[in-house]
């Protein structure tokens, strides 16, 4: 028998994402963090989502554009751009 997780407590939907982005995108793994639904991109954006609607609710400039997923460790964000720069946020 295959095990349950739980309960499902956010979605968001993809067509949101998608729209909200151009299409030759590199989009990495979105997560959830203090109630937005983040998700970094190759075009030199982090993107904010509500979880409850999908609306895109703020974006921060990340130089070079994101080349990795987000990681995040002690309440800070990383990611390395394509530039080659590691880039810290809070």
């Amino acid at each position: 028998m295959a095990k349950r997780f739980g309960r499902l407590i956010c979605r968001i939907s993809v067509k949101s994402v998608r729209d909200a982005v151009p299409k030759s995108l590199r989009i990495m793994v979105p997560f959830l963090r203090g109630g937005r639904t983040l998700v970094a991109s190759n075009d030199g954006l982090l993107r904010q989502f509500d979880p409850t609607d999908g609306a895109l609710i703020g974006q921060t400039a990340v130089p070079g554009g994101a080349t990795t997923h987000p990681v995040i460790a002690g309440g800070v964000l990383y990611l390395v751009s394509g530039d080659g720069q590691l880039h810290a946020f809070r």
